[in-house]
């Protein structure tokens, strides 16, 4: 006898592979192998992913020097905002480069153009002549219980410029404890009027060995 050929295998459609099983990493997670290496390209991928889950937004600065939002700005890319009159209505081009003055974390911008205007630029408000960001970041300092020393040296490692040692420690010396004594004396005073002639007992509690 003649067999019958043998019918035909469906197609059956095979299971989608597993990014996660081929080796290849899902976008938005990191593989938890500690082997992993990625390129430069997915380094920059995963950025710009992330920068769009973020979602970027306008900052308004605030009037207020502690709460206003400050940032760390590169110098070659402030300067490319000084190739033209930043004064009102003027934006023509400037006839020198801009004159730049540093003073500890504050900086001082000042240019001229062909129209004749001489217009200054602060990073920081000026508080009695001072830039701000000098008295924040020394009260700062003390008012997180930090010593200024490791923080200097993480200036120096980012080229960021700071304080000189000295000079925040005057700063918090003239200006800081001051005013940290003068709030603590008031709320002293604010507690001795709540309690009056009342008997305040001190409790101290011993912990058993």
């Amino acid at each position: 006898m003649t067999k019958a050929p043998p019918s035909p295998t469906p197609d059956v459609p095979m299971p989608e592979e597993d990014a996660s099983s081929s080796g290849e990493s899902i976008p938005g997670t990191e593989p938890s192998s500690s082997d992993y290496n990625p390129t430069e390209v997915e380094i920059i991928q995963n950025d710009s992913e992330d920068s769009e889950d973020d979602g970027e937004h306008s900052v308004d600065g605030g009037e207020d020097p502690v709460s206003d939002k400050k940032y760390l700005v590169s110098h070659a890319q402030l300067m490319k905002l000084f190739c033209v009159c930043n004064f009102a209505g003027c934006g023509t081009c400037v006839i020198s480069r801009p004159y730049c003055s540093a003073k500890d974390f504050g900086l001082t911008v000042k240019t001229d153009c062909i129209d004749g205007h001489e217009f200054v630029w602060t990073s920081q408000p000026l508080l009695n002549g001072t830039m701000s960001c000098n008295l924040l970041v020394p009260a700062a300092i003390f008012l997180t219980g930090n010593a200024y020393g490791p923080f200097s040296e993480i200036c120096q490692c980012l080229g960021l410029e700071s304080l000189s040692t000295r000079h925040c420690y005057n700063i918090q010396r003239v200006y800081v404890l001051p005013e940290v004594t003068s709030v603590w004396n008031l709320h002293n005073e604010a507690v001795m009027a709540a309690t009056g002639d009342q008997v305040v007992s001190h409790c101290v509690r011993r912990w058993a060995m």
